[in-house]
């Protein structure tokens, strides 16, 4: 089972597609990032990844979540959030930051 390091952090509060609702929330969020083994080797291959957004930087109930099946090559990806499982309007109305967690599904 490979140990992966996560080698991105993201403030997500600033962050705002173009594809947006009327309101002005996004409705899709790109997202790119890198995951590596315990020997800083990058994975490759289609991996199920879990993306939580939160309101604070470390522990709580997330606000969203979805799972996607994601290719990475030599550890990197691109994603684009909310296009497994939409992003709520009420997600960034509050004008508070928001924390992005991801999670690599072990096979």
């Amino acid at each position: 089972m490979p140990i992966c390091i996560l080698h991105t952090a993201l403030l997500l509060f600033s962050l705002w597609a173009p594809a947006q609702t009327q309101s002005g929330v996004p409705r899709i969020i790109k997202f790119s990032g890198q995951l590596t083994n315990a020997a800083d080797r990058g994975l490759n291959g289609v991996q199920g990844i879990t993306f939580a957004i939160y309101s604070a930087p470390t522990g709580g109930a997330p606000l969203w979540q979805e799972t996607q099946n994601v290719q990475l090559a030599a550890g990197r990806y691109t994603v684009h959030l909310g296009s497994a499982r939409e992003l709520p309007n009420q997600l960034f109305s509050s004008e508070e930051p928001r924390w992005l967690g991801v999670r690599l599904l072990q096979p």
